[in-house]
């Protein structure tokens, strides 16, 4: 037997099978008890038309959110970085300087004036180094500068938050300058009149001096003659010619003539 002999065997084989199958499964059969009795009542139950249809949502699939191309361009490369703008924060504008005129003053002693402030944002205050050459008043513009003593100083001015400086220059009149020039060295009393010995220090020169006597001579920054108005045994009361510029110098020995 060859090979093509058992296969055609074996097919014949399984079509027989197959077929009897078909055949048993196609025979009448019979059943014991029939589940539906003809003209049996049977109990009929009616729907309600109006009621809507129940739908279950289950069966359907989810909602989805409906995909976005906007302002977007796919037919770019692939790879393609979009450039975006970059967005600068604002520029905050500078806060003003404070502003001082004049920004330098040049005062006698005894002497003020006024300095104005611009761009102030609060009561201003004064710090004045070294405090005994000048002194500083006010929180407002224009502020006060007064001369105490020959000499430089420097004020500084602050709103809180910003501040500047101001140099003030502080030196004698002419007048006081000059009296300067002199060392009191003592005094003599003859009865009621009294009598002081002064020394110039340029030249060590030595004058008496009593009431009445020319003290300061007119020059070319002083405008008239200064004389004694009086002397007592701590000062010396000296006046200009016409009486507007009355001075008082304390006497203290060895020392120049100072008011």
């Amino acid at each position: 037997m060859n090979k093509k002999s058992i296969i055609l065997g074996v097919l014949l084989l399984f079509f027989a099978v197959l077929t009897y199958n078909n055949f048993k499964d196609s025979r009448p059969r019979r059943i014991e008890k029939l589940t539906y009795v003809t003209g049996a009542d049977v109990i009929s139950v009616k729907k309600d038309i109006s009621a809507p249809p129940l739908i279950n949502k289950n069966l359907f699939p989810p909602e989805r959110e409906p995909f976005r191309i906007a302002n977007k361009n796919i037919f770019r490369p692939v790879g393609f970085k979009v450039k975006t703008k970059k967005i600068e924060p604002p520029i905050a504008a500078p806060a003003k300087e404070l502003l001082l005129s004049p920004g330098a003053i040049a005062l006698e002693i005894g002497a003020s004036a006024e300095v104005n402030v611009e761009n102030a944002g609060a009561a201003l205050n004064i710090l004045i180094s070294p405090q005994d050459v000048a002194s500083g008043s006010g929180t407002s513009s224009p502020l006060t500068f007064r001369c105490e003593k020959e000499g430089s100083a420097s004020a500084a001015i602050s709103d809180g938050k910003r501040s500047a400086s101001l140099q003030v220059d502080c030196r004698m009149r002419p007048e006081e300058r000059k009296l300067a020039d002199f060392i009191f060295l003592g005094f003599l009393a003859q009865e009621k009149e009294k009598t002081i010995f002064l020394s110039r220090i340029r030249d060590n020169e030595i004058f008496v001096v009593k009431k009445g006597d020319v003290i300061i001579k007119k020059g070319a920054t002083i405008t008239q003659n200064y004389v004694v108005k009086g002397i007592a045994d701590d000062k010396i009361i000296i006046s200009s010619a016409d009486g507007t510029d009355i001075m008082e110098i304390n006497l203290t020995e060895n020392e120049p003539l100072r008011k």
